[in-house]
């Protein structure tokens, strides 16, 4: 069984996805001036910490900072399923429902910016300026929900990979970091909990991969891509 410790310190259980990997308004949009940041608290979280969990009543909304959050959910015979990798400008735990529907995790040391739910709805209710920002955000991440569903759906092990590489590659740029390279924050359980794979399987298509010149290594968590084309294709495939 998959288990944790919270910020605080206490053990508990499994919590709510805006998933997937990429949202490329919602980190643009950040950079404009930001209703949001004058309702905020800013909480810093060690890595592998939990934030909250499943089940937790859901008192508070969140945007990542800094460093990487995972949402997952442990299944009653102990798997765990990864719904999203976050990152800066990313937001988690906004629910219309009393409790999280996932458990909120480091996967870096983070830093997140925590908004009290009933100031955040009471904002909302007063300025319509505050509520289009609150719904652009999230309609960009469900979308990016929409996309995982598929990922998981139809899609092969290296179209899996490939799409994740890349979407990585995305997300990189869009935060303003150029090249084809990847500094991987999550392991390789981690992109197998994700991606509906096991870690063999993972460990696997990567080598391949690499055996054809498409990627490389040069640390096991650094990966460069050395054929994007090639990527592309296999991304598109399904």
């Amino acid at each position: 069984m998959y288990a944790m410790t919270n910020a605080a310190g206490t053990s508990a259980r499994t919590s709510l996805p805006m998933p997937r990997l990429a949202v490329a308004g919602a980190r643009a949009a950040a950079t404009e001036a930001d209703p949001l940041e004058r309702l905020c608290s800013t909480v810093k979280v060690e890595r592998n910490r939990t934030i909250y969990f499943e089940g937790d009543e859901a008192a508070h909304y969140y945007r990542v900072r800094s460093g990487t959050v995972r949402l997952c959910k442990v299944t009653e015979d102990g798997r765990r399923q990864i719904a999203a990798f976050l990152t800066a400008g990313e937001l988690f735990g906004w629910t219309d429902q009393d409790v999280y529907n996932y458990s909120a995790e480091a996967v870096t040391d983070v830093t997140v910016e925590k908004y009290s739910r009933a100031r955040v709805e009471e904002s909302v209710k007063a300025s319509p300026s505050m509520g289009r920002r609150v719904l652009s955000l999230l309609s960009n991440q469900l979308a990016s929900a929409q996309d995982h569903l598929l990922l998981l759906g139809r899609m092969t092990a290296s179209e899996r990979i490939a799409t994740f590489l890349l979407d990585l590659v995305r997300r990189q740029r869009t935060a303003g970091n150029g090249g084809a390279s990847i500094d991987l924050a999550m392991s390789r359980k981690d992109v197998a909990d994700y991606l509906g794979l096991t870690v063999e399987t993972v460990s696997r298509t990567m080598s391949a991969l690499k055996r054809k010149g498409i990627i490389a290594f040069s640390e096991p968590e650094h990966v460069e891509l050395k054929q994007n084309t090639t990527l592309a294709r296999l991304a598109m495939a399904a």
